[in-house]
């Protein structure tokens, strides 16, 4: 269901941009993303999910502008549920499982094995120096996936304790970083112009496709 009244940042220029724009709570399915130069507006949940994405058309480039690190990582990945020892966030269930909770019994006993495990993690909300420990866990996990590059570590990995803000799993959206034709700036934006991006750095980013999302604390929106 689309939003009819998506917020937007409140960026000098935002107006003038003459390429594509489209908001994550307005999403435009008709349009053909590839072979596009886009700019993603922000790291908050929608910004995540869609930055891995847009990077797998064909023939894009894709520049995501943050404006601060934000927790990405899971302890328990979906598939560790199935009790596959693969990071899978999306796996499919098989036949035999399938039969298995037809199982009334069964399926609550999974489920319930769900939560159980779920709520576990509520540890990493309580604050102190034994959040630490998850920290190390995550800033770990984080710096594994973008192979160790200083500068994206910089940009990506927070200071704060890990129950501070909202922690997403975002599956894919650190590796996409590491791509060739997937970048990332937490360079102030200072205006947009009628093609491109403008950040206090002195960089330009001329794009065709400009994503928006919802304007939370991150507001992200996509240029192409």
């Amino acid at each position: 269901m689309r939003h009819r009244h998506p917020s937007w940042p409140q960026i000098q220029g935002l107006s003038n941009f003459k390429g594509h724009v489209t908001h994550s709570a307005n999403w435009d399915h008709d349009y053909d993303y590839s072979n596009k130069r886009i700019a993603v507006i922000g790291n908050g949940s929608s910004g995540i999910q869609i930055v891995p994405q847009m990077a797998k058309l064909a023939g894009t480039e894709v520049k995501n502008f943050i404006r601060s690190p934000a927790w990405i990582y899971y302890r328990v990945p979906p598939s560790k549920h199935l009790g596959r020892d693969v990071e899978d966030a999306n796996p499919a269930y098989s036949e035999e499982e399938k039969q298995k909770f037809r199982d009334p019994a069964a399926h609550q006993e999974y489920r319930k094995n769900i939560i159980h495990r779920t709520n576990k993690g509520f540890r990493m909300f309580i604050k102190g120096d034994a959040n630490n420990d998850h920290m190390e866990f995550a800033a770990k996990q984080m710096a594994e996936k973008l192979n160790h590059d200083p500068e994206l570590c910089r940009m990506l990995i927070p200071k704060w304790q890990v129950g501070c803000r909202r922690v997403t799993p975002g599956p894919g959206y650190l590796e996409a970083l590491t791509q060739p034709n997937c970048h990332l700036t937490d360079s102030p934006i200072t205006h947009v112009s009628e093609d491109a991006v403008h950040t206090a750095d002195g960089n330009v980013f001329q794009c065709d496709v400009r994503k928006s999302f919802h304007l939370s604390r991150f507001a992200t929106f996509l240029l192409t």
